[in-house]
């Protein structure tokens, strides 16, 4: 029988280790959140709990603390509220915080602007990206010391902590920061004026110093060199010199010869919220891939079936060579959370040697309209511990493959 330590036990724990933690010894990290009951599938010890890899970073920040995030949800006695003190705490002892998340209203979220009232050295700011470029700022990161960086599909909430299936990178690069703070401060200046013409020169700033697909960092490990570099949307909002997300995802789809293993929470084909009609660059990538004898397999979850997303997915299935197959996360038997208990994840692997890691999910907006980071990494230590998450998700009880005949329905989630 396995033993269920109590939430609030665990996070205790958590954050009374990382306090006497020593610096972190590794440039590179995969972190993980875990719904809970679901340890037995996901659990992996080469990929870390996202809880104590935020707190081991805002432990640390000496000099500055930079996060930008969809939103933040916190809750008393919950995963978050230990990461909430943390983030005062850092700001007590001078640490210079800046909070940005999106200005849209989300049930059960915080306002980021009353959560730290009054905290000496914390500055927030709401972007409203749906009038500077008619999405959301959906990106999940986080700059320490402007040096170290956390990428993740998790959003700052305690419920993605605990009842979200997420996944993440932490690496350890001033370059790498550098790239990615001039989108933050290019938004920290768009959230003041929401206006994109008046910072228009911040989009033509050109910095030869950026990292990019030509210019990628290396970050040594115990066995190898990675090649990381990042890549951003919408495509109409990059300042000069950055690669644009879905460029980089299509060439990455396109290096392809003989696997390709994909997980997402949601993928459509079709352009929706102010904009109609068919999208098919990615589509039309990954049936070129399987023309090329690529085996391609994707994993969506049960909050994609909604119509037509659902049709869509059916539609890929069919393509010879492509197999889906659909994630559903059991409800906890004691509560009912909303918005929870689903596979939150947006990545995939190409032939056992590069990882692509984002906070897209796979739908024209979020290349197109709204504010996203990815990863791009080249090395077989990532990919294979990312190909034993995947497969075990791939083989185990949670996955179903599609069946072009069922009546899909989308589980209650709010």
């Amino acid at each position: 029988m396995i033993k269920i330590i109590p939430l609030m036990t665990l996070v205790l724990a958590i954050s009374i280790s990382v306090m006497a933690a020593p610096k972190h010894e590794s440039s590179f990290e995969l972190m993980q959140a875990i719904p809970q009951h679901t340890e037995q599938i996901f659990y992996q010890p080469g990929i870390h709990s996202t809880a104590k890899v935020w707190l081991n970073m805002i432990n640390q920040a000496q000099h500055t603390l930079d996060i930008g995030t969809f939103y933040i949800a916190n809750k008393p006695g919950e995963a978050l509220e230990p990461i909430i003190a943390a983030i005062k705490s850092a700001a007590h002892r001078g640490v210079k915080v800046r909070i940005l998340t999106d200005s849209m209203h989300i049930g059960g979220s915080s306002d980021p602007q009353k959560l730290f009232a009054s905290e000496p050295n914390i500055q927030v700011r709401k972007i409203d990206f749906a009038k500077v470029s008619g999405g959301v700022m959906h990106a999940k990161y986080m700059v320490v010391d402007q040096r170290n960086v956390s990428l993740n599909s998790a959003n700052w909430s305690w419920i993605s902590l605990t009842q979200i299936h997420n996944l993440g990178v932490r690496v350890l690069s001033p370059e790498l920061a550098k790239t990615i703070l001039g989108i933050f401060n290019l938004d920290w200046r768009l959230a003041k004026h929401n206006n994109s013409a008046q910072d228009h020169a911040l989009l033509n700033q050109h910095q030869s110093s950026k990292v990019t697909e030509l210019r990628p960092i290396k970050i040594k490990t115990a066995n190898e060199t990675l090649l990381i570099h990042p890549a951003f949307s919408p495509v109409g909002l990059l300042s000069q010199g950055v690669d644009s997300e879905i460029s980089q995802m299509l060439g990455a789809i396109n290096q392809a010869q003989h696997s390709l293993k994909m997980q997402v929470m949601t993928f459509s084909g079709f352009k929706k919220y102010g904009y109609v009609g068919y999208w098919s660059e990615l589509q039309d990538a990954i049936a070129n891939a399987a023309m090329r004898g690529v085996k391609v397999q994707i994993i969506v979850s049960d909050w994609n079936n909604k119509h037509p997303d659902i049709n869509f997915m059916k539609m890929l299935s069919l393509i010879p060579g492509v197999r889906v197959k659909i994630s559903t996360i059991p409800a906890l038997e004691d509560r009912y959370i909303p918005y929870s208990r689903v596979e939150h994840e947006k990545y995939f692997v190409v032939d056992n040697d590069l990882s692509y890691l984002t906070t897209s999910n796979w739908e024209w907006g979020y290349f197109y309209n709204s504010r996203n980071i990815a990863l791009l990494i080249n090395g077989k230590q990532p990919a294979r511990a990312l190909n034993r998450l995947f497969d075990a998700d791939w083989n185990g009880p949670y996955t179903q493959p599609i069946k072009l005949n069922h009546d899909y329905r989308v589980p209650k989630h709010n």
